[in-house]
């Protein structure tokens, strides 16, 4: 017996077809048994006893049928998502008190992890921050100031703390200005400077994904469902709440410091303050939120699978999983092999270490591995860019002066300005060899997703659906990862300023395009490998 909807051969005795559940036998019985109300029988005239199947003078039959004309057989399912409501229900304040416990374990989670990270990272900070302040002689104003010992004056070492890797985690961007107003003996003095950092390190990612993904089975396990609707109020629940917190948290996280003196001679102010995007916060932890806690949830069905319940759930399920999970796989490829490659010159790494002495750099390279798994997620996922054809761009500006530097596959390097170092860099080497070779992993992971999502109906719309997820994913991610920081600075009595910017990312425009074409492309080529398999 052959599915009328997918075509897919089932057992003679089956009643629904194993591929999408599809009804395959329609019940032939449309009459219904009608009461039996008369007094005597139809048969012999003798008296009957109402409800008697059966006359009780010559045993005839009493069961009379009549045509149901509001029978109707079972509906044909085209996906085993028809039997779930089509929309969500109406917002219940329960939801979210539901995803309290939950989303208050998440964030004790990402605090507890945040922590724990802290120390390893907040010598790095201070340091570069250090840096940036003495390009302005910042140290030199200072010690202008004849100020007692025992002024209550900030330490670069406690300018950063949890707080800050709670936001960094959330891959929120910190604004640092510090400002100085004053005058000695009639001699003003005026200074500024802001330091904005893009952090795109989407390793500080685990930290709230660990807390999300566990706030998440929790939730789920303390309703089971098999609906996908209790899912997705689990995630938007915790999402929320998850949101609403970090985004509070966000107006106290950072340093602030106002110091003001008033004295003979003298009057200064020295202000000092971090800042973070009320709304980047906002708009970033409810996806996060969303994001993680949905993974987990699903995951607390089987635990094994977890957008796969898709593919069983709803009718694009699974063009939606595979393009959520093949990025993942990528850059998770990517990421291992780079580690494994950095891991084993672990003592070259040492060496050129050397050249960082007394540098805040030095504290990493003693962390080598740290470093490496840091760097080796940060470049898994700008190889797994640039394999979709899209370059990556290094962009510098100082002083009103721009200099820009592409590379992609094939196209090769683009420079614009004195940069042509990287020429240099790279030749000599199989580099671009390896790359273009690397770019079969994401064609085969393509072609094996398109002959996945070729086995359900509409598979036309399904590739659609397919490449339109995968490139938005992809267009977030390229988003997320641009690295860079931005400082600027004036000092009044010299008319020195300060003006430079450096940033390493990707386009998102152009890399939802190629991404989608590329996808798309290569998912079409996996159907028809369906096909010939079929047909053979």
């Amino acid at each position: 017996m052959f599915c009328k909807n997918c075509g897919t051969e089932n057992l003679a005795t089956a009643n629904y077809c194993i591929n999408d559940g599809t009804w395959l036998k329609r019940t032939p019985v449309k009459f219904r048994l009608k009461e039996y109300k008369a007094s005597f029988c139809s048969h012999c005239g003798g008296k009957t006893t109402h409800g008697y199947n059966y006359c009780t003078e010559c045993g005839s039959s009493n069961l009379q049928y009549s045509h149901d004309k509001g029978f109707s057989s079972p509906k044909e399912l085209t996906n085993r998502a028809a039997v779930l409501p089509k929309k969500l229900p109406g917002f219940r304040f329960t939801y979210f008190k539901n995803a309290l416990l939950p989303a208050l374990i998440a964030i004790l989670i990402v605090f507890g992890l945040s922590f724990s990270v802290m120390k390893t990272s907040e010598k790095v900070f201070n340091s570069l921050i250090g840096n940036s302040l003495d390009d302005m002689d910042m140290d030199g104003l200072m010690d202008e100031v004849p100020f007692e010992r025992s002024a209550d004056l900030p330490k670069l070492d406690k300018m950063y703390g949890i707080s800050d890797i709670v936001m960094a985690s959330n891959l929120q961007n910190p604004v640092i200005t510090v400002a100085v107003d004053g005058a000695i003996s009639g001699d003003a003095e005026q200074a500024t400077v802001e330091a904005k950092a893009k952090n795109g390190f989407i390793i500080y990612l685990l930290i709230p994904f660990i807390g999300l993904f566990a706030a998440g089975i929790i939730a789920s396990r303390r309703k089971l469902s098999s609906k996908l609707e209790d899912h997705l109020i689990h995630a938007i629940g915790i999402a929320g709440i998850y949101a609403l917190f970090m985004t509070i948290f966000s107006l106290f996280a950072g340093y602030s410091y106002d110091f003001n003196t008033d004295q003979k001679n003298f009057e200064w102010s020295l202000e000092i303050s971090t800042d973070y995007s009320f709304f980047r916060t906002f708009m970033l932890t409810l996806i996060f939120g969303f994001f993680f806690s949905g993974l987990g949830s699903l995951f607390a069905v089987t635990f094994r699978k977890t957008t796969g319940l898709l593919a069983e759930w709803i009718p694009s399920g699974e063009a939606i999983h595979q393009a959520i999970v093949i990025p993942i796989r990528g850059i998770l490829l990517f990421s291992v092999g780079i580690f494994a490659f950095i891991s084993s010159k672990i003592g070259e790494l040492k060496e050129v270490g050397s050249f960082f002495s007394d540098t805040p750099f030095e504290e990493l390279i003693d962390k080598s591995y740290m470093l490496i798994a840091t760097v080796s997620v940060q470049l898994g996922s700008y190889l797994w860019n640039l394999l979709h054809f899209t370059p990556i761009k290094l962009t510098h500006t100082e002083s009103g002066v721009e200099e820009s530097l592409s590379y992609g596959i094939f196209s090769g390097v683009e420079p614009e300005g004195n940069t042509l170092f990287i020429d240099d860099l790279l030749a000599g080497t199989d580099f671009d060899l390896y790359l273009k070779l690397a770019t079969l992993i994401p064609i085969a992971l393509f072609i094996w997703a398109g002959y996945k999502i070729a086995r359900n109906p509409d598979m036309i719309k399904n590739l659609v659906i397919f490449s339109v997820v995968y490139a938005v994913l992809m267009s977030f991610l390229a988003a997320l990862t641009d690295l860079g920081f931005a400082l600027s600075g004036e000092r009044e009595s010299v008319k020195n300023t300060l003006e430079m910017s450096l940033e390493l990312g990707f386009g998102p425009v152009g890399t939802f395009i190629k991404s989608f074409i590329f996808s798309f492309v290569f998912a079409l080529a996996g159907t028809f490998i369906h096909k010939l398999k079929k047909n053979y």
